[in-house]
């Protein structure tokens, strides 16, 4: 199959070409080129979804992502390992340097100005 991962802000998308007389899609993501620090396995049932996302939050992280189509219990041809890096989203903001000071507490020769009378 032809598999593309984009990083994208805050997921990744995934992306292959449809295969016929399959029963769905094992797709598998990992930490390490290596592909030996598996993190999520999912199965993706019927062969005409041939898109995912996989959501990771407000990080730039490089994962490393594997799709394999099955047909009962067999396993077809794996796909190449695929790499990408997801996108944060803009810089968060910083705090204030010094924290706002509260109001001063109002004493009893402070209050509102003026007369009014009651008629």
């Amino acid at each position: 199959t032809t598999f593309a991962v984009q990083g994208r802000q805050g997921l990744f998308h995934l992306t292959w070409n449809r295969v016929d007389d399959c029963d769905g899609y094992k797709i598998e993501v990992f930490t390490d080129s290596a592909a030996t620090a598996r993190i999520v396995h999912h199965d993706l049932i019927g062969n005409q979804q041939v898109q995912w996302q996989y959501v990771v939050g407000n990080v730039s992280i490089t994962r490393y992502f594997r799709v394999t189509p099955f047909r009962g219990g067999k396993l077809g041809a794996p796909s190449a390992l695929v790499s990408a890096t997801s996108a944060a989203y803009g810089a968060p903001e910083a705090a204030p340097t010094n924290p706002p000071t509260p109001p001063a507490a109002p004493s009893e020769g402070q209050g509102v100005g003026g007369t009014f009378s009651v008629e």
